[in-house]
């Protein structure tokens, strides 16, 4: 944990760091929370099988006067799957963190779902409830995901035969998603017979589209 000189723009790290994080698994995303009172720590064992890797999220509060970081909570996703690359983003406001993986269906087929699951913070408490249904569904192999630089967009890119991009509006006071619609951007095969998988990144410009 650094602390950032507000007079000098200096950055040093704070005397009591590094915290303690939950064992296991490898952290892939920090977010805070839009109150500055909580940090949220991401981690997933990003090499495992699709069946069996799990996603872990640690919740920890700000100590303010120390400064420090006290760890809440350690809390393990009801969804498993396979990691996608960059897959889990945070809201640029601070209120929820989106994450894209790809899982596999009983019995199983050629591609895995795309899987999206969202987790929101309740700025009070700090207390960030995972979804028990297990996020929604939005496709075939999950490629990439983007968060827009004001967070006011969410995009997922996905497929296995054909491409899309589905594009979410979000909600800037509760990360509520809403969708836009889905852009069928052609077929994955390319003229050698490959596949492409595309979108595999997202961009988006400085205006948050």
């Amino acid at each position: 944990m650094y602390a950032l000189n507000s007079s000098t723009g200096a950055v040093n790290e704070v005397a009591a760091s590094p915290f303690q994080a939950s064992t296991g698994q490898l952290g892939v995303l920090i977010v805070a929370e839009s109150s500055g009172q909580f940090v949220y720590l991401v981690k997933s064992d990003l090499l495992a099988a699709p069946a069996t890797s799990t996603l872990t999220l640690d919740t920890f509060r700000v100590d303010t006067a120390t400064p420090a970081l006290v760890p809440v909570s350690s809390q393990t996703s009801p969804v498993q799957g396979a990691w996608v690359d960059g897959g889990a983003v945070g809201d640029p406001n601070g209120h929820g963190i989106a994450i894209l993986i790809n899982q596999f269906p009983t019995p199983q087929t050629q591609f895995p779902n795309a899987l999206l699951y969202k987790i929101t913070f309740d700025p009070v408490t700090g207390a960030a409830p995972l979804d028990p249904t297990g996020g929604a569904v939005i496709g075939s192999r999950g490629l990439s995901i983007r968060i827009s630089a004001r967070g006011n967009f969410l995009a997922l890119g996905y497929g296995s035969s054909r491409a899309s991009l589905s594009i979410y509006q979000v909600n800037p006071t509760n990360f509520a998603l809403t969708s836009l619609g889905t852009e069928d951007l052609g077929t994955e095969v390319g003229p050698m017979g490959l596949d492409q998988q595309f979108p595999n990144s997202i961009f988006s410009i400085r205006r948050g589209k």
